[in-house]
């Protein structure tokens, strides 16, 4: 037996914090595309990630406050410029 506790993640978790890097990067995108379209989608995979990841909650977090910043820059943006919101 050993006294060191085990700190390994459940494949849950290591999804949930592949799912917030996903959403992420597609917040990102979003901003520079169609903003409406995919920040919906990036958000959905932040709110999905933070309800897998557990005890691990730093990264869902950012990613729900990443796609939330990438939505209104997103949409000033494409109101500003008189783009497509799809």
């Amino acid at each position: 037996m050993s006294a060191v506790p085990d700190d390994r993640q459940t494949p849950a978790e290591v999804i949930g914090g592949l799912l917030a890097a996903v959403s992420i990067f597609v917040s990102i995108a979003s901003v520079v595309f169609h903003p409406l379209r995919l920040v919906l989608l990036s958000i959905l995979l932040a709110l999905v990630s933070s309800a897998m990841a557990g005890r691990h909650t730093r990264l869902p977090a950012i990613a729900v406050g990443v796609g939330a910043a990438a939505f209104v820059i997103g949409m000033t943006i494409a109101v500003v410029g008189s783009r497509p919101l799809w």
